[in-house]
C-alpha cells in the first residue's frame, strides 16, 4: 500500500474538521440539476451533499 492510500483517509478527515464540508457547502448552494459523480475514493464528500434517487425505468 502506498504511502498516499495509507493517509489519504486521515487527510480527509482533517479537511473536514477543518472546514471543508462547510465550504463545498456553500460552493454547491442553490444548484439544482443532475448530478454524475465518477472517481475513486472514501465517499466522504457524498455523504450527506446530495439527495440521491433511483432512476426511473422505461416500460
Amino acid at each position: 500500500m502506498s504511502m498516499f492510500a495509507r493517509i489519504y483517509p486521515w487527510l480527509c478527515q482533517a479537511m473536514e474538521r477543518g472546514g471543508m464540508g462547510e465550504h463545498r457547502a456553500r460552493l454547491l448552494d442553490g444548484l439544482t440539476g443532475t448530478l454524475l459523480e465518477i472517481g475513486g475514493g472514501n465517499g466522504l464528500v457524498a455523504v450527506g451533499m446530495y439527495e440521491t434517487r433511483t432512476p426511473e425505468r422505461s416500460s
